[in-house]
């Protein structure tokens, strides 16, 4: 069974490598890129998809390009050669044209290292016009902070939803002096969101 998912992904794997190959060198790549951390907080992934549109037959293709087990921090010069190796080894850097991804502060961090990366092979991608935050994480945080402002979310819940839901900021370095949320703030949680969605 191992042999046969391994063989698989090696040929999906090389299936997309030569279909990205074979696009005219003007088709753009758009991709995506989040960070997940283990709930036990032992292992971080960088996930990385692709968007384009098949100039020859208009179709609109995604694809996961890779899910990058990342060592360490998730520090933006960690991470931007995270995703630089992962679309060299694909041959789908001098395609990429645009990136987006939540509003990580580190985000920012990653795009610059990527510009410096890109000018290095004589490639104008400029971090300013071709990194994008994403749209549904802003509304989410405006949402949040509006409910805080309007009082129909606590503090409390406020600080359970972005410390404890948001891995952005989850580090393996501090983990272990990370606290586990306790059954009451769960608990805690999930009525206030039966609450905002009038349920309780």
């Amino acid at each position: 069974m191992a042999t046969t998912a391994s063989q698989l992904y090696f040929e999906r794997k090389q299936k997309l490598i030569d279909e990205v190959a074979n696009l005219p060198s003007e088709t753009p790549l758009c991709g995506t890129i989040d960070c997940w951390t283990t709930k036990d907080q032992t292992e971080s992934y960088l996930a990385i998809l692709l968007q384009w549109i098949n100039p020859i037959d208009y179709v609109f293709r995604k694809t996961l390009v890779a899910f990058e087990l990342i060592h360490g921090a998730h520090s933006g010069e960690a991470l931007s050669w995270s995703l630089w190796e992962a679309l060299s080894k694909r041959g789908m850097i001098k395609q990429l044209y645009s990136i987006t991804g939540d509003n990580a502060g580190n985000n920012n961090t990653i795009m610059g290292h990527l510009q410096h990366k890109f000018h290095g092979i004589n490639i104008n991608w400029d971090r300013d016009q071709h990194y994008h935050q994403c749209a549904c994480h802003i509304l989410n945080l405006v949402a949040k902070d509006f409910l805080l402002y309007m009082g129909q979310l606590t503090n409390e819940d406020y600080n359970f939803f972005n410390n404890y839901l948001s891995t952005d900021k989850v580090t393996l370095e501090d983990s272990d002096n990370k606290a586990t949320p306790s059954v009451q703030d769960v608990q805690a949680s999930i009525k206030t969101i039966k609450k905002l969605s009038g349920q309780a």
